[in-house]
C-alpha cells in the first residue's frame, strides 16, 4: 500500500549512507577483536542489482549502487582494510 511505501522510505532514510559505512566497518572490527579465534568468515553480500530502485527494500541495504558504483560502506570497507584498520 501507499502507506507502507511511505513508512519504508522514512525508515530507510533513518540511517545515512555514511552512518551505514561506519556501522559496518566498526562491526567488522568489533567482531575481529571480540570473537577471535572462533569467528570464521563475515560477509556483506548485498550488491545492488541493475534493476533495483528505491522501492525495493534491498536497495537500502546494498553497499553498491545499481549502476555498479560504490556506496560509502563499500569504500569505507576497502579503505579500512587497505589502511590496516581492519585485518
Amino acid at each position: 500500500t501507499k502507506h507502507n511505501e511511505r513508512l519504508l522510505g522514512e525508515l530507510q532514510l533513518a540511517t545515512t549512507e555514511e552512518e551505514k559505512a561506519l556501522y559496518i566497518v566498526e562491526a567488522y572490527r568489533w567482531a575481529y577483536f571480540n570473537w577471535q579465534p572462533w569467528i570464521g568468515v563475515m560477509i556483506v553480500w548485498t550488491m545492488a542489482a541493475p534493476d533495483w530502485d528505491e522501492t525495493r527494500e534491498e536497495y537500502w541495504w546494498a553497499i553498491t549502487n545499481p549502476d555498479g558504483s560504490n556506496r560509502a560502506a563499500f569504500s569505507a570497507l576497502l579503505k579500512a582494510r587497505r589502511d590496516g584498520y581492519l585485518p
